[in-house]
């Protein structure tokens, strides 16, 4: 009788190293991650400076790339512009609207009092632009990067390249 007592307290033992080890385990490998994850963020997730590979060439120069290379801590200052509804016509005359959404990117950080001051010629260079165009070149997918492009381009020259570095469309949205 003494010896079955002694087999079940080895039986009960053995489950119970098992969840202490399975828990050990399951410590160490969170553990690990943790700090593999703060260790490596940096590297997957890159310096906000950096160009991402993917995106569309917006017509800088390789000396602006190489410049933000270069600034290891330099700051990216945005500022939003309220959201702009442009009435199009289609080629049948019907009118639709479009609502544009940007943000831009400032090369430095500029007063709320200046920047206000300029939003305006950003915003008429963007209205100008759209009205310009039919509803289907605006809703044509393909045509997207270069409308983008145009309107970077126009906008950064309206309101000032030593103010605005580029322009990030926010909203695009055609009914």
């Amino acid at each position: 009788m003494g010896e079955m007592a002694d087999e079940a307290d080895k039986k009960k033992d053995k489950p119970r190293s098992k969840r202490w080890i399975g828990i050990l385990v399951a410590s160490v490998l969170v553990a690990g991650t943790g700090a593999a994850g703060a260790v490596l963020w940096p590297r997957f997730m890159g310096h906000p400076a950096e160009k991402d590979p993917n995106a569309e060439d917006d017509g800088g120069t390789g000396e602006e790339a190489a410049a933000d290379e270069d600034s290891e801590d330099s700051k990216i200052f945005t500022a939003n512009v309220d959201p702009i509804v442009v009435d199009v016509r289609d080629a049948d005359k019907t009118l639709h609207h479009l609502k544009l959404g940007f943000s831009l990117e400032l090369t430095k950080n500029v007063p709320k009092e200046e920047l206000a001051a300029l939003i305006p010629r950003g915003r008429q260079a963007a209205i100008i632009l759209i009205r310009s165009m039919t509803f289907e070149e605006l809703v044509d997918s393909k045509k997207f990067p270069q409308i983008a492009r145009e309107l970077n381009e126009r906008i950064v020259s309206a309101m000032g390249k030593k103010i605005v570095k580029r322009v990030l469309i926010t909203d695009f949205v055609a009914q």
